[in-house]
């Protein structure tokens, strides 16, 4: 895999990153390593329907910024999130 310079959001505005490549190539452990030293939430995109994959992030979404709204009331659609 090729090294890239990853920029790191200093300020503390939202910011949405998007990284792809290839199988088995070390993406998942890249971000796990930045989530861990700079804090964000990780959505991993399996073979569900997008009603489910919602579901799922709006709960880790929701304790992660630590809003029971957003835990309760799941992001019902990628236009609405």
């Amino acid at each position: 895999m090729n090294e890239q310079a990853l920029s790191v959001n200093k300020e503390s505005k939202a910011e949405l990153n998007l990284l792809t490549g290839r199988r088995r190539m070390g993406k998942t452990k890249l971000i796990k390593r930045l989530i861990g030293k700079y804090r964000g939430v990780l959505l991993t995109c399996r073979d569900e329907s997008e009603k489910l994959i919602l579901e799922r992030f709006s709960v880790t979404l929701g304790n992660y910024l630590n809003n029971d709204f957003i835990v309760k009331h799941s992001i019902n659609g990628m236009d609405s999130f």
